[in-house]
């Protein structure tokens, strides 16, 4: 394939810089990547590709190089110089666990041009033995069928499905394309590779289709979304297909636009899903995108990561060329504004090979809602607090996060999680909010017996600079960040004294960290965020919160925001209401905003707007 190299020559001549921080970070693959290193996926491969593909032009690399990647490419046939390696008793071969995740680079060993053309046949032949032994019995022909079941099946979540079937499709490309078209027989199920590249081909473009036009992703995460793009980069630059790679590029572009509608530098605010109780929660440090804004926006203007991800090669090589209008959405100021869209999230689970397995069903059940201004970015997402504890796939239910991030700091953060933050997975299904503006109400979900204590977290500026909870306050939590740009308040129903609440500042985090338990994790907290500058002082916006109504009747809590919206939540689980309407969890369109938008829900048809004005249309049909 010629895809990344001719991509990164149209970049040479068009957005010069940002193809110079693509070639930058491949270098840094090459400079602090360790070749020797046991582990194949976070070392070896990433090394060995950024070194074929940079060559001895580069002022790095030597032919003492290229002889050492290739070498240890060919050493992937002898499972003995590799950590983390299992025998994998289901399919009968060796499962070597730790180049599962090596395998998009190794994709790139026998598609990419520049790569293979200086891999030896040796080398070549190793990678090739590992996507055989990988696909031969995983690979399911019937797995990649047209039918609504089979388009919405996830195999253990979201990002390691896109792993596995970008795999399946680009290695049945390469054995069909060895053998005349035929096909090897390299599968268990009896069929060809040439017919295992026409389903997935057939398969995997219906099924951008319908994720962009449905709701794209329900793993809403600050780290698998890495993942989930390295799958799409390897769709797009080593499909043969000009329409897997146009899909792919235009997925691509959505995804990015999506998470830059509602996040500063890369860190995203919000609900989020598939948020570790540990520092993927606070620390900023972890999460991936910021590494893409870096490379398509050049914000960060570093990248902010001394040694890069794996996942960020594919990125780095690619010849994807971001548009204007997301580069735009990613650095320009947008104002005010809200944003609402549906996400996948019912769906069943069984396990299937010892892996979980899940079946997206529609309408989906979930409404995420965002309020975002030039300050802080706020917001969490809504769902039937009344379903069956199967209604939800953990996809959507697990370790979620809904709060506020603000633009003084990437770390200056308020937000609610259920357990403490020390541990790593959550139990199944936490949370629901509903919102509007700078306002919302927030519960531990009804329906889950034995779900981990609710909490509110506040990072150290918001500590500092809080004031209550007290009968001076009404019992509310007020606070601001470092900067002072954005005012804060928390209160649970329940607090009539201060006993209510336990305030700790030992917990992780950076400095001294606030975290705020509730006596009862059943009650039903008011989070509300302002920008300074729309109130006279700290005190003003104190007065006006302490102004609003915030009573519970029975099982019924109302909260009535600053914006003057009124919100209702249930302690029974009853749908929600806003301004005295039901809380549609299924609204008309799939997004809904100033920036990302579509005519009807199940349109394939999005476009994206920046603050300017300029549009970008993303059509999915082909």
């Amino acid at each position: 394939m010629t895809g990344c190299l001719i991509g990164f020559l149209i970049l040479l001549s068009g957005p010069c810089e940002a193809a110079s921080r693509g070639y930058d970070l491949v270098e840094k693959f090459h400079l602090t990547k360790n070749p020797d290193s046991t582990d194949a996926s976070s070392h070896v491969t990433p090394w060995c590709v950024a070194t074929l593909w940079l060559g001895t032009n580069n002022i790095h690399v030597t032919p003492t190089d290229i002889g050492k990647a290739n070498q240890r490419l060919d050493d992937f046939d002898n499972p003995a110089m590799f950590s983390q390696i299992s025998e994998d008793a289901r399919y009968g071969d060796q499962c070597y666990l730790s180049l599962y995740w090596a395998l998009p680079d190794i994709l790139k060993v026998v598609l990419d041009t520049p790569v293979a053309g200086r891999t030896t046949l040796d080398a070549r032949v190793s990678a090739r033995n590992v996507l055989k032994n990988f696909v031969a019995y995983r690979d399911n022909y019937t797995d990649a069928a047209l039918s609504d079941e089979k388009l919405y099946q996830i195999s253990g979540s979201m990002n390691h499905d896109w792993l596995r079937k970008s795999t399946f499709l680009l290695t049945a490309q390469h054995f069909k394309n060895l053998n005349d078209g035929t096909g090897w027989n390299i599968y268990a199920d009896g069929y060809t590779a040439a017919q295992h590249y026409d389903a997935w081909r057939a398969h995997i473009k219906e099924r951008i289709k319908k994720l962009a036009a449905r709701g794209m992703d329900p793993e809403i995460s600050p780290g698998y979304i890495s993942v989930t793009l390295e799958a799409l980069f390897n769709l797009r630059d080593l499909s043969e297909d000009p329409e897997i790679s146009s899909q792919a590029d235009k997925f691509i572009s959505l995804y990015l636009g999506d998470y830059a509608i509602d996040s500063f530098h890369g860190i995203r605010g919000g609900g989020l899903t598939r948020v570790y109780k540990d520092s993927w929660a606070y620390n900023p440090d972890v999460h991936y995108m910021p590494g893409f804004t870096h490379l398509f926006a050049n914000d960060p203007a570093t990248f902010p990561k001394a040694s890069p991800d794996r996942t960020y090669l594919g990125a780095a090589m690619s010849g994807y060329s971001c548009p204007s209008v997301v580069s735009n959405l990613m650095t320009q100021t947008k104002g005010s504004y809200a944003h609402t869209s549906r996400r996948p999230a019912r769906g069943t689970h069984i396990i299937k090979d010892g892996d979980p397995w899940y079946t997206l069903k529609w309408p989906a059940d979930m409404r995420r809602f965002t309020y975002c201004t030039s300050n802080y970015v706020l917001g969490g997402f809504s769902i039937n607090d009344q379903a069956s504890s199967t209604n939800y796939t953990l996809l959507i239910s697990q370790n979620q996060w809904m709060g506020l991030v603000t633009s003084c700091s990437i770390y200056s953060r308020v937000y609610f999680q259920c357990g403490s933050p020390t541990n790593t997975v959550s139990g199944y299904r936490e949370l629901t909010a509903i919102g509007s503006k700078g306002g919302m109400l927030i519960k531990r979900q009804k329906m889950v017996p034995g779900t981990p204590d609710l909490f509110c977290w506040m990072s150290d500026d918001f500590r500092t600079y809080r004031v209550g909870p007290d009968s001076t306050t009404d019992y509310w939590i007020f606070s601001k960040n470092m900067d002072g740009s954005v005012y804060v308040a928390v209160k649970a129903i329940e607090a009539t004294s201060a006993g209510f609440y336990s305030l700790t500042t030992d917990g992780p985090g950076y400095g001294d960290p606030l975290k705020i338990d509730f006596s009862d994790d059943n009650t039903i907290c008011a989070l509300e965020a302002a920008k300074a500058s729309d109130y006279a002082s700290f005190s003003a916006f104190q007065a006006a919160i302490k102004a609003s109504t915030f009573s519970k009747s029975g099982t019924e809590v109302t909260y009535s925001t600053l914006a003057g919206d009124v919100l209702k939540m249930y302690t029974d689980g009853a749908m929600p209401t806003l301004n005295g309407a039901n809380f549609g969890l299924n609204i008309s369109v799939t997004y809904s905003g100033n920036y990302l938008y579509n005519s009807t829900y199940d349109s394939p048809v999005i476009t994206l707007e920046d603050p300017s004005g300029n549009t970008l249309s993303l059509d999915f049909n082909y």
